[in-house]
């Protein structure tokens, strides 16, 4: 989990989506400040348009490959303007203290969770405006969800740039030394068979001599079943959700008739309780290795399983200095944590937001819309690590992205997971956070975390009644930080 600006500020979250809200793009675009926006941009500009444009994006190698493939169509379509794109570590904070400086990019790339930052921050241009006055943009064909996750009260503030969906990755050479059935790519598995498959997962390899690709035995390897980053915003929020748990009500409520909070419940402890027993069998890593989300120990061979989204394709199936890149995966829905009736999938959309003190505001926004046209997003799923944002291509069949291919894909690899049931799994955290002002929206999450984290490492001897006191302990803090933020 990252860190903003320590010592400062600590806003954490992932891809998101206001859910169960309305869906509109009209916020407020009335001020003088928009309006001055507006007027910074030629909407008459033609392919012929001569400008410089400099895009930041975090320094992870396949967020340049995407942003090369999206810079280099553009380029074909503007071949006036040039571009000049740099992987910047710690993008955040280089932000903030950038901002006003010559050095400062015109165009960044944004997790939708940061938004409420840079809007204290003013360096976030509102591009809701933008699009009203633009009669060559429509925004109707973007995935719905992608769009409202990029969107803060109202205002898109982040073109989405492509559609996030947790799943399930699997080593189909693990699950066959194991003798066990690989999960369906159509259907996904219940709690209870979710469960056993990590069991079984477990018992098989122990018993395996097979080797994987680092010559190493599965029975002298085996770390866990499942790999895992439990404290990732889109598995700690959509864990308890699963199970029915909740922080806020549909009004905003945090609180029931009898003034307790909602998040201490039975629905909480039940999440808590699951997490903690994957960890106690040993399906799951201990807290020590929940600091990253990078896969290490799928990647390594050493266990089967591995939840993350789209965006990690090409960095499991890669050989790299490191690793080997899988040989054989598959690819699986999420399980269903919880009850069978409240599936959800952490989910959501990263893109690309205009700095509002860009000088170049006209180039910006011509890369911003040519982004999320059919070419672009074409020709950036090439890379593999992109579900496309566009609705007329996320079931096309014969679209790129669905296309794409390597020697690690056989007969269990499948595209269908990555979106299934997008539409009614959709869930993120900015569900609560909408509810809570910017300055502890980063401390409420903070303690979500903290509960999965003493609900597992920290229990000593009595798990039913020590995990229901920690959910108490950090749902008091929650309500400490709701109240004196304003229930907004």
């Amino acid at each position: 989990m990252k860190r903003l600006l320590t010592g400062l500020v600590s806003l954490v979250f992932c891809f998101g989506a206001f859910a169960g809200c309305s869906y509109r793009l009209s916020g407020d675009s009335e001020s003088g400040g928009d309006s001055a926006l507006v007027g910074e941009i030629d909407f008459n500009a033609g392919y012929d348009y001569a400008d410089t444009l400099k895009i930041w994006v975090s320094n992870v190698d396949t967020e340049k490959e995407i942003i090369n493939a999206f810079v280099g169509a553009f380029k074909e379509v503007y071949p006036n303007i040039t571009v000049e794109v740099e992987g910047v570590d710690s993008l955040d904070d280089q932000l903030v203290f950038n901002a006003g400086l010559d050095s400062m990019c015109d165009i960044f790339w944004v997790t939708p969770e940061d938004i409420a930052l840079y809007r204290d921050y003013d360096i976030i241009a509102p591009l809701t405006p933008i699009i009203e006055q633009d009669p060559s943009f429509d925004i109707e064909n973007l995935n719905e969800n992608s769009v409202r996750s990029c969107t803060d009260d109202g205002t898109l503030y982040v073109m989405p740039r492509d559609y996030n969906q947790v799943v399930m990755y699997y080593n189909v050479d693990m699950f066959d030394a194991a003798g066990v059935e690989y999960p369906s790519s159509t259907e996904a598995m219940s709690q209870e068979e979710f469960v056993q498959m990590l069991a079984d997962l477990k018992e098989g390899l122990l018993a395996s001599d097979e080797t994987n690709s680092y010559g190493q035995a599965y029975k002298d390897c085996f770390t866990n079943s499942m790999d895992a980053a439990i404290l990732w915003d889109s598995l700690s929020w959509p864990i308890v959700k699963s199970f029915g748990g909740t922080i806020f009500d549909e009004e905003g409520n945090h609180l029931d008739e009898e003034g307790n909070m909602l998040f201490d419940s039975e629905e909480t402890y039940q999440a808590m309780r699951f997490a903690h027993d994957l960890v106690a069998d040993g399906y799951m890593g201990d807290p020590g290795t929940w600091s990253t989300r990078d896969g290490t120990q799928f990647l390594m061979e050493t266990a089967p399983v591995y939840l993350h989204c789209r965006a990690k394709l090409t960095s499991i199936t890669t050989s790299t200095n490191t690793f080997h890149g899988l040989a054989n995966v598959g690819v699986a829905p999420c399980p269903d944590f919880g009850d069978d009736d409240t599936y959800y999938v952490g989910s959501g959309a990263t893109g690309y937001a205009m700095y509002s003190g860009s000088k170049h505001k006209t180039a910006a926004w011509l890369f911003l819309k040519f982004l999320v046209s059919e070419r672009a997003q074409e020709e950036a799923s090439e890379s593999g690590n992109l579900v496309p944002v566009v609705e007329s291509l996320i079931d096309d069949e014969t679209a790129v992205w669905r296309r794409y291919t390597t020697d690690a894909f056989g007969a269990q690899y499948s595209n269908d997971p990555f979106v299934y049931r997008r539409d009614e799994c959709f869930t993120h955290v900015r569900e609560f956070m909408q509810y809570v002002t910017p300055e502890y929206q980063g401390s409420m999450l903070d303690r979500l975390q903290n509960c999965y984290t003493d609900s597992i490492a920290n229990v000593r001897s009595d798990p039913d009644t020590e995990i229901r006191g920690f959910i108490s302990k950090w749902a008091a803090q929650m309500r400490n930080y709701i109240e004196a933020g304003g229930n907004s």
